[in-house]
Formats: C-alpha cells, structure tokens, sequence
C-alpha cells in the first residue's frame, strides 16, 4: 500500500472520531414598554381597573425563552430566529392608589424589566380597628362592660363614606349595630371609633376579631384587615395597681453626671390570667401620656402580684412625675404618682 493512501485513511478516521463543535445559545434580553393605560383613575369596583402590561424579548438566534410576569404562571415564546417579541399580561385591581409596577423576568436567563404604572381608585380603605383599653380583657362580662374600638379609613376623594362594624362571621359587633357615616371634604385619613360591649365570644378561646366594611359607595375592600381582640369571662374578678418606689440609680450634682431612675411596681389580681399594664409621665403640658402597653401573667388561681419595673433617664434640671396603670373591670386603674427632681441648672 502506498504512503500516501494510508495517511488518508487514517486522517478519515481521525476526523470521523472527533465530537461535533458546540453551537453557543443564543443570548436573550427583555426591556420593558410600557402599560396602557398608564394610569387609572376613578372606580375599581365592581368592575376593576384592567391595566395591560408589555415587554419586548429578543434574542441572537433561534431559541425557546421562558419568562414570567410577576408570580404569574411561567409561559414561552418560541423564535426561530433571530428578533423580538412582544409579550403582554392583564393586571386587575379592586383597590388601590399610587404608584405601583410588576416585574417580568427571563426564567433560567436572569433578564428583568420592570413596568410602571399609577392607580388612583377612588373607593375608600378601612384599616385594623385597635381595642380600647386593651385587647386582652379578664374579668366580668355583659352589656354593661363597654370598651372602644378605634379604627382608621382613608379616602382618595371627597365623599361621604358609610360603614358597619363586624366581626369575623360578617354581623355586626355587639353594641355598634347599625350603618354609620364619616365624611370627607378632602382626600385623606380619619378615625371612627365605636362602644362595644365585652360579651362572651362563641369560641373555645374567646377571641373574635373586628373589621369595617365600607358599605356605601360600594367597594371590594370590604375587609382589608382586622384587630383581633379575646374576652374571658371572670365573675368577680379585682384587679389592683400598686406604685411600690423610685429610686435614683445613677447620677450626681457635683460633678454633673446622668441621671437613671428606676420605677418599681405591682400589678395584681384576684385570680389568674393576663394583666395589661403601662407606665404614664406627667408632660410640661400637664397631661398623662401613657407609654405602649405591656402585658403580664399572674400565675396563681387564687391571684397574687406580678412585679413590674422601667429605668428612665433624666436631664440636669429635668423634673417628672410618672404613675403605673393596669386595665381594669371597667376601666384604666392608675396609681398614686411619684415624681423626681434633679439638680438646678446653674
């Protein structure tokens, strides 16, 4: 066999064993274009604001590319070549007011873009009602054991808003039946509150929770969040305060350095169960502002004294007067005040 015939032969065979050259993906991008409308303004409910969303894909070369709109479902759009694509989604909206945007991504790509859009429905917004003086009530229960629910609603236009208070199984809250109204001559926020009686709840854990339902002008954000609040019913149940001392911790005159005070005091009970309980100062504008409320546990059946303390600081030349307040049957029950004075201010 001659030379040259066998070099080729074995350069065929060479070749014929070498792997095919991998071909690159073709490289995907994804820019926004916008939303139509823009804007909405005006009513979302019962019919909502539809808003439509478009983004352009393109990529380098033939490929399947799978994006998502937001937590949509996963979709694809198939090129055979290279190009671009646009790709739209529908977004409703019940309620809602300001700016607001969805994100389209490119899945297993990492491409984002994101669309922009404005919504001004005019339908008012309940909030979380608060229960006054505590959430947590121990103690006798019926029509005449009344505390306040406060809740805030806020309106993008002017307009008389009307309302109901609920509670969980859609009737109204015992005390505050009936439709009531709030009226706005603006935009804006404003709280309503209602007397509610603390009747035992139907429920193994006594709790209940309360919302607004807006009623008129019609709207679906008929229970956008609830105040959850628990009644446990107690027969004759006592609870007392007891403002023990306060003592300087830290601090002197001469040379000035900070002053620490420390409060120390009781909540009792007759029986057991949470305590709520909070500490007032005696402002310069000579009224009790109550520190956030705080709850401990007596532990005992027959009752006892849960102790309670707060560290404050003080100023040269500050003077302050605190007390201790612990929810009652029937109300706030407040202590005897006591009060501290530091050095003068040369």
């Amino acid at each position: 066999m001659r030379l040259w015939s066998v070099l080729v032969s074995l350069t065929a065979v060479i070749l014929a064993g070498a792997p095919p050259a991998q071909a690159e993906t073709p490289n995907a991008t994804v820019a926004a274009v916008g939303a139509q409308p823009p804007s909405h303004t005006g009513s979302c409910h019962p019919e909502p604001a539809r808003i439509i969303l478009s983004a352009t894909i393109t990529v380098d070369g033939p490929r399947t590319v799978a994006y998502q709109w937001g937590t949509g479902r996963v979709e694809q759009v198939v090129f055979a070549e290279a190009g671009s694509a646009t790709v739209t989604t529908t977004k409703t909206h019940h309620w809602g007011n300001g700016p607001t945007s969805t994100t389209i991504r490119l899945v297993g790509i990492g491409g984002t873009a994101t669309v922009a859009y404005t919504l001004a429905c005019d339908e008012p917004m309940p909030h979380a009602p608060e229960i006054q003086p505590a959430a947590e009530h121990l103690g006798p229960c019926g029509a005449g054991v009344v505390h306040t629910a406060t809740a805030r609603i806020t309106s993008p236009i002017a307009q008389t808003v009307r309302y109901r208070w609920i509670t969980t199984d859609g009737t109204d809250l015992r005390g505050a039946q009936g439709v009531h109204e709030v009226v706005f001559a603006e935009p804006g926020t404003k709280s309503v509150s209602t007397p509610f009686h603390r009747l035992p709840v139907a429920n193994p854990l006594g709790a209940d929770w309360i919302s607004v339902r807006i009623v008129g002008p019609e709207t679906h954000a008929d229970a956008v969040d609830w105040g959850a609040y628990r009644t446990t019913c107690a027969g004759d149940h006592r609870i007392g305060a007891d403002f023990a001392s306060l003592t300087r911790t830290a601090g002197t005159c001469a040379p000035w350095t900070p002053f620490t005070y420390r409060l120390e005091g009781y909540a009792e009970s007759n029986t057991s169960g949470q305590l709520t309980y909070a500490w007032s100062r005696f402002t310069e504008d000579a009224v009790w502002v109550r520190e956030p409320w705080k709850n401990v546990m007596i532990t005992s059946p027959a009752g006892g004294r849960a102790p309670v303390h707060k560290v404050v600081g003080s100023r040269l030349g500050d003077s302050a007067s605190w007390r201790l307040e612990v929810v009652g049957v029937d109300g706030v029950v407040t202590t005897v005040s006591r009060g501290y004075r530091t050095c003068a201010v040369d």
